[in-house]
């Protein structure tokens, strides 16, 4: 009788163990070290899974899945082509909607790695890695987008309704695409477009020169820091404000339809149209174009 209540309680405690391994909570329920010797690309790809992005202590790439049920079928599909690596989500179940799993992803230092990761609805993070690599590329239908800071030559950030918190983006050319979401980011570097449909762009700090056109409902307030080339903001039916570095000089041109143009630095003029142009400085180093339909222009100094 006692040996029949050990192996009972024996059994139960192994339960126990697969449950919790399965929930992810301790130890991943799928591990995989790949070497990243002659690769160039990486392509990540999940549906409604969290992607978390650590730096791996080795020279290899490694995969952990944490997934509320351990079957080998829902494993992450790998394949290599030539010089790049393409990692998707496993099978899933079909009538179980309380299967989860999250990801996470340790990534060794390669300079000039291209990496794309892609979601629909799941969140893909960054926030505690700082990232330098070729390229980078995050899209997510719906998701949150969170990046600590990343260095690359080109930064490709796009979302349809998903929020973008972007600490520091350093690129040579920085695109974001966001039909209706909000992106916020603290620190931007680099020649930035923007475009937009109904979404809302807010910049705390930029450096370089930037494109940022938003359509119906779209929202743009970008503050630099410092300028080196020209800016062109465009939106419909929002307000526009830009602030500017103080000892820059520049020729602008301001237009609205049916709102109002403040600036706390002298201007030449408006116009009946409800037009400014003219420039701050003798010499003028660089152009400010902004234009709105039925929204309000603000351009401040810092």
């Amino acid at each position: 009788m006692l040996k029949k209540k050990m192996l009972l309680f024996s059994m139960i405690g192994l339960i126990g163990s697969l449950n919790c391994f399965a929930d992810g909570s301790d130890n991943p329920d799928n591990e995989v070290e790949l070497c990243m010797d002659k690769i160039s690309k990486l392509i990540i790809s999940y549906d409604m899974e969290n992607i978390d992005f650590y730096r791996s202590e080795s020279e290899k790439l490694i995969i952990k899945e944490f997934m509320s049920s351990n079957k080998k079928r829902y494993y992450a599909d790998i394949s290599r082509h030539s010089d790049s690596f393409k990692i998707t989500e496993g099978k899933r179940p079909i009538w179980d909607n309380s299967f989860t799993c999250r990801v996470e992803v340790y990534l060794p230092d390669i300079d000039n790695l291209e990496l794309t990761v892609t979601t629909t609805g799941g969140k893909i993070s960054m926030d505690g890695l700082n990232w330098t690599g070729k390229t980078f590329h995050a899209d997510s239908t719906f998701g949150l987008i969170k990046i600590n800071s990343i260095s690359a030559d080109l930064i490709k950030l796009s979302t349809t309704r998903g929020e973008m918190e972007l600490e520091t983006l350093n690129a040579r050319a920085a695109k974001i695409e966001n039909t209706s979401g909000i992106v916020r980011c603290a620190n931007l570097t680099g020649s930035v477009t923007y475009l937009s449909t109904n979404g809302a762009i807010y910049v705390k700090s930029a450096d370089g020169r930037g494109s940022y056109k938003a359509g119906s409902g779209g929202i743009l307030d970008v503050r630099y820091a410092n300028i080196t080339g020209d800016i062109e903001m465009r939106s419909k039916n929002n307000d526009i404000n830009l602030a500017l570095p103080t000892d820059v000089s520049f020729e602008y041109s301001f237009k609205t339809k049916n709102g109002r143009i403040s600036t706390d630095f002298p201007v030449d003029g408006e116009n009946n149209s409800g037009e400014i142009c003219g420039h701050k400085g003798v010499h003028p180093e660089y152009s400010i174009k902004i234009e709105t339909t039925n929204g309000n222009i603000s351009v401040s100094l810092l």
